[in-house]
């Protein structure tokens, strides 16, 4: 209630909008590495319509936070224009051949594709969902395809030849009627314990040319000095002392590995309870 109250006050009068923290603030702690390759890819084909991206790490490490920071990326450097997003889980059961892979993909998307915007969308081609794009006056559609290391267990080969073939349908496609709208594909490859010898598993699938052309910096753990350089990069705290307390307080409690690490999935939550803090904070003030 006092956030709303506080929102109308700000819509009628504009005062103290700067001291409000936005709750997508948290998707801008570390990965630059991630993001500044993200970005210089872009921007190297900036013309292009559709664009594939492979981003890999620990299910638990943001890889669905990551693709929202993208999204903010996207609608500051296209004038604000909105952008659709959907993700899907590359679980095909059971993976017989990667015919049947790429098949239950495209109906997976087009399912959420409808879903999503109510329209229909009567194939899986780039046209298609360009008309989608343009029926739902937004920019860009980001798909979000879901590989875990488990299923890849015995089957990295299956699908390696199915997004080969994914990848060949679309890498080529245009639409000049369509030349403001744009596809971005998102290939998440997640390690997970259960799967035995991940890095060796993943890497057997990363192996395809296009992979390496693709692939984005592995999302690793993060920690508490990384959350620190990001509450003063944000300007949500500057003062040490405060930053300890925060820390203490809210992120204390996350498992942590021997380095003193943990997953970004994990502080996410932290991460929005300080936000919340501070701009209840504020509000009081």
């Amino acid at each position: 209630m006092p956030g709303l109250v506080l929102a109308s006050i700000i819509a009628e009068t504009g005062d103290f909008v700067k001291k409000i923290i936005p709750s997508e603030t948290k998707y801008f702690c570390d990965r630059y590495d991630q993001a500044d390759r993200f970005h210089s890819s872009l921007m190297k084909d900036l013309n292009d319509q559709i664009h594939f991206f492979m981003i890999c790490g620990h299910k638990y490490n943001g890889h669905a936070m990551f693709v929202k920071r993208c999204m903010y990326t996207l609608s500051h450097m296209f004038g604000n224009q909105e952008t659709l997003d959907i993700i899907i889980m590359a679980n095909s059961n059971p993976p017989s051949d990667e015919n049947k892979i790429t098949e239950d993909l495209r109906k997976k998307v087009l399912r959420q594709l409808q879903q999503k915007t109510k329209e229909p969308v009567p194939d899986f081609s780039a046209d298609c969902f360009f008309e989608c794009l343009h029926k739902t006056n937004k920019h860009c559609l980001i798909i979000s395809i879901v590989i875990q290391s488990s299923f890849l267990k015995n089957h990295t080969e299956v699908y390696k030849k199915a997004f080969q073939k994914f990848y060949t349908e679309f890498s080529e496609k245009c639409n000049p009627g369509y030349k403001d709208k744009k596809i971005l594909f998102f290939i998440h490859v997640q390690y997970i314990e259960e799967a035995g010898n991940e890095q060796e598993v993943v890497q057997n699938f990363e192996s395809e040319p296009h992979f390496t052309e693709i692939r984005l910096p592995t999302l690793a753990n993060i920690s508490d000095p990384l959350i620190t350089e990001w509450m003063l990069e944000n300007n949500i705290e500057d003062n040490q002392a405060d930053i300890d307390d925060r820390l203490k307080e809210f992120f204390s409690s996350i498992e942590k590995n021997a380095n003193g690490e943990y997953y970004m999935d994990n502080a996410e939550e932290a991460m929005d309870r300080v936000i919340d803090f501070y701009n209840q904070k504020k509000i009081n003030s």
